[in-house]
């Protein structure tokens, strides 16, 4: 029998179309002959609002659920509950302004606004500490010299934790072209207090005229060439697609030199080939049918082949079975060894079993195993491994047996009955001291049971990890500093040897790493994406090393999951290369020196690896020995309800880009990137880019998608108190935005627009088709009609009548309804001289102010603050419109096929 045999998902919904349970049938074993019906419950309050979610562990209806939100009569969110979170309460002003938040931890934030309803300045008390304005926002007036540089009305100076950012000039488009940096003095344990005045915040900082970076963005709002802090210039090509084409590179006082040659694309925007600067030609191979990748490969001009991957895939696109046929097989120790990673999933799709390499000491420590040199490696020194996993019934991981010849072990995580932390624990060991060991917010409070103790600041970002404790001499530590979007800016690192202390700071910029020790080295590691894999340049401006080349160039050569597996210099030699664990453990490693090896940071998933053992992500931090998030997805129950799980325990086929919500390892496409500049330049304007990044799922239409998506994105506890994801209602339309309605309105053929009370784009007569998706009979919505939305949870209301969500697309609605198992009718409607507003249109051509009305992070991806709504283009009618009596509603039936391949796009 197989294991996925009779395991459907079952969903119930309630008489007022509201999703309430959820069941999940889990087989572990294909011998199991009755899987384990795993229940999901909500509940909703009268308005239909959710008000409590609960896992199969907390199902019991006197037990605390999960996570319970209490809203305003408003419906508005004013208090969160998190069984791993903790609590979060915000009170907002009368004009919606969240005022004053609260947390868990003791923490109080209070919020200053100026006449505009912009966001002035933010004061943070701790429980052990006096109140402190940890951030101050500056804006331009109307000064002749603001005008100039395009700045009236905008950010120009920001004070934050890290120190201080300012804006100096900016592009018609909004773009940034010149920002500079300053930091408060290197050490974690500095808490700013900004005064009002500036020459008193100016002398809290580092001496010195700061880091500046420039910028020249291109017609299509790409960032054509930038100038890190250190005078290094990089120089990006486009087709006319948008594709990256070529980079680049001009060293300080250098020449100009190529890191990508060249690339191509297929038509879905996948990476068929490119050519870096070393000569390296990296190619891709995807099944016709399903876009899965199918191989990875890498070959020198001299086409001796480096990487050759290659994927085999379950019906769902599981990844079965990875071999790189560059590597020999090997016969050691009575044992067959081939580069051969196999895996094994229970029903839920999570892995349950692994098989691959490694060397005889790697194992569950935090550390790295021991460097093999030369490279590349020895097959000779490796041997296989297999790795088993289980796991409880709410996806917390709580064992590991590891078998091998080289070093068997079983590792066992005990989870806490009343929330999903967990801490590894032994059998025959006292229980863990969960209140010990976590803080009331969820954050882990020490990495090892009872050692190196972690501290983390108000907004529950990793501030210090102790690596190795003295009784009577300084700690070894790493300590953190982040800016007001919550991304690392500066690591400070202490060790000591021999009685001397040593110290690392690292300052990261755009585009640039400034590295310096208190040995007198200063290095500048400048950072390049390409299409695939990256570039790292390291440029020493003092104390290089004798055994290493200056300016060395490091390609990254990737696997699916942007891993770097091999490293290689600017001739095509490799410099380094390295194996990893499914849950991102390094099984083994190898580098041509010791030297080399010391430089570098990069591996799991693309991301760095702190001292400490931790990678950081964006906004987390994941520990891959536990294989799960040493605190609480800071963005909710976006990924379900266990905010400590790392990629739904499907660590090979998913990837998580910021350590807030995974998705498939397939290159991220941001749809909202892909159709803005057609749009744009559709209605005769200038685009405006935004940084990409992965497709995310989110709620959209009535709150009846994924259930395990159910986040309350204006929750107080979801977003960091004065930061860019503060709510801040729109002001009155600027001239830019006049003027971009007077563009609108001077075309005949578009309809008529014009700023509604939320300083939203909306037409007077929507136009065309648009679609909706209804559990109805259709004989019941055509005689009785579509009935009003009445949850607007992921994207408020855009308008102020009664509204009706619907997608502006048949591919839209399908790919909302495709995300759960329900049976839907759909229906096309004709929304001609129906008033309305569209999601998209206002994305691309009103964007400060759509995402001031989504309470996002004005620099962040649409995509990413969007989820479905934006890749089902959400769109608001004004529903009286639909009621004239003309004849607007058409059935399109329940169309199968069309839904069998939107399930097939969203489970791949």
């Amino acid at each position: 029998m197989s294991i996925h045999s009779h395991t459907p998902q079952l969903a119930v919904i309630d008489n007022r179309g509201l999703p309430v349970r959820q069941v999940a049938y889990w087989r572990r074993d294909a011998a199991e002959l009755r899987p384990e019906a795993l229940v999901t419950a909500q509940e909703h309050d009268g308005a239909g609002r959710l008000v409590a979610q609960r896992d199969p562990r907390f199902l019991a209806p006197a037990s605390r659920p999960n996570m319970a939100t209490v809203y305003s009569l408003s419906g508005a969110a004013l208090c969160t509950e998190s069984r791993d979170a903790g609590w979060r309460l915000g009170l907002p002003d009368r004009t919606g302004h969240m005022r004053e938040h609260w947390d868990g931890r003791g923490s109080h934030w209070q919020n200053e606004y100026d006449t505009q309803r912009r966001l002035t300045a933010v004061h943070e008390q701790t429980r052990d500490s006096t109140s402190r304005t940890v951030e101050r926002l500056t804006y331009a007036d109307n000064a002749g010299e603001f005008a100039e540089r395009n700045q009236c009305g905008q950010l120009i100076r920001h004070d934050d934790r890290a120190g201080v950012v300012w804006l100096d000039q900016q592009a018609l488009n909004g773009g940034v072209i010149r920002q500079r940096r300053r930091f408060l003095p290197d050490q974690s344990d500095v808490h700013p207090h900004w005064p009002v005045v500036e020459a008193e915040r100016d002398a809290l900082l580092q001496p010195g005229a700061g880091y500046i970076t420039a910028s020249r963005i291109g017609p299509l709002g790409q960032v054509l060439e930038q100038t890190d802090a250190g005078g290094h210039r990089q120089h990006f090509s486009v087709d006319r697609a948008g594709q990256l084409q070529r980079i680049d590179l001009t060293l300080d006082s250098q020449g100009r030199q190529p890191l990508l040659k060249a690339a191509s694309y297929n038509a879905e925007g996948q990476l068929l080939t490119q050519v870096t600067g070393n000569d390296v030609t990296g190619s891709a191979t995807y099944e016709a049918a399903s876009g899965r990748l199918k191989r990875l490969t890498a070959t020198t001009s001299a086409c001796a082949r480096l990487q050759d991957l290659r994927y085999e895939y379950d019906p769902v696109g599981n990844i079965l079975r990875l071999v790189d046929h560059t590597q020999p097989v090997t016969f050691f120790a009575n044992q067959r060894v081939a580069a051969e990673n196999t895996y094994t999933y229970d029903s839920l799709y999570q892995l349950i079993c692994a098989t691959g390499r490694e060397t005889a000491n790697a194992g569950q420590i935090p550390g790295l195993p021991e460097l093999i040199t030369p490279s590349p490696i020895d097959p000779g020194r490796l041997l296989n491994y297999t790795e088993d996993y289980a796991y409880d019934a709410s996806g917390n991981r709580t064992e590991l047996r590891h078998v091998s010849d080289g070093n068997p072990f079983r590792q066992q995580l005990r989870v806490d009955p009343q929330s999903n932390r967990a801490l590894p624990w032994n059998e025959g060991e006292d229980k863990p001291d969960f209140p010990r060991n976590f803080d009331a917010n969820g954050n882990q409070q020490y990495l090892a049971p009872g050692a190196q103790p972690m501290t983390w600041d108000a907004l529950n970002q990793l501030q210090s990890v102790t690596t190795v404790g003295r009784p009577t001499e300084a700690d070894d530590a790493e300590g953190f500093r982040y800016n007001a979007a919550g991304e690392r800016v500066a690591k400070f690192s202490s060790q000591q040897a021999h009685a001397v202390a040593h110290r690392r700071v690292v300052h990261y910029l755009p585009g640039l790493e400034v590295r310096t020790t208190d040995d007198d080295e200063e290095l500048h590691v400048i950072c390049v994406p390409l299409a695939r894999g990256s570039v790292r340049c390291l440029h020493w401006v003092k104390g290089k090393p004798g055994d290493i080349e200056a300016d060395q160039l490091r390609y990254s050569v990737d696997d699916h999951l942007g891993s770097c597996s091999l490293e290689l210099d600017k001739h095509a030699g490799v410099i380094s290369h390295e194996g990893y664990y499914p849950y991102g453990g390094t099984a083994w490693w190898a580098a041509r020196s010791k030297v080399d090896a010391d430089y570098k940071t990069v591996r799991y998933s693309g991301k760095e690896r702190d001292a400490c053992g931790l990678y950081y992500y964006g906004f987390r931090y994941f520990a891959p020995w536990l294989g799960r998030w040493v605190n609480p997805d800071p963005a909710g129950s976006v990924d379900g309800l266990n905010l400590y799980c790392f990629c739904g325990n499907n660590p090979v086929c998913r990837t998580d880009s910021d350590g807030r919500m995974w998705g498939p390892f397939e290159e991220a496409v941001d749809a909202f990137l892909e159709i803005e500049p057609v749009i744009r330049a559709e209605y005769g304007l200038p685009p405006i880019g935004l940084p990409a990044s992965e497709l995310e799922d989110d709620e959209s239409m009535d709150y009846q998608d994924s259930p395990e998506s159910f986040a309350s994105h204006d929750s107080p506890g979801e977003s960091s108190p004065g930061s860019a994801d503060s709510p801040v209602p729109p002001p009155s339309p600027t001239n830019d935005q006049n003027t971009v309605l007077d563009i609108l309105n001077a075309n005949p053929d578009k309809p008529v627009h014009y700023w509604n009370d939320a300083n939203l784009l909306e037409r007077t007569s929507f136009g065309g088709k648009v679609y909706r998706a209804d559990r109805r009979l259709p004989e019941e919505v055509l005689r009785d009609g579509l009935n009003p939305s009445t949850e607007f949870t992921s994207i408020g209301k855009m308008i102020s009548s009664e509204a009706l969500t619907v997608a502006e697309t048949l591919e839209g609605v399908l790919f909302y309804a495709a995300q759960s198992q329900d049976d839907y009718y759909f229906y096309e409607i004709d929304a001609d001289e129906v008033g309305g507003v569209s999601l998209l249109e206002n994305l691309v051509l009103n964007t400060p102010r759509m995402l001031q009305h989504l309470n996002a992070e004005p620099t962040g991806s649409p995509t990413e603050q969007t989820g479905l709504s934006n890749r089902m283009r959400e769109a608001h009618l004004n529903f009286d419109d639909l009621n004239d009596g003309k004849p607007r509603i058409k059935s399109l039936g329940r169309l199968p096929e069309d839904m069998k391949r939107a399930r097939v796009t969203v489970n791949h």
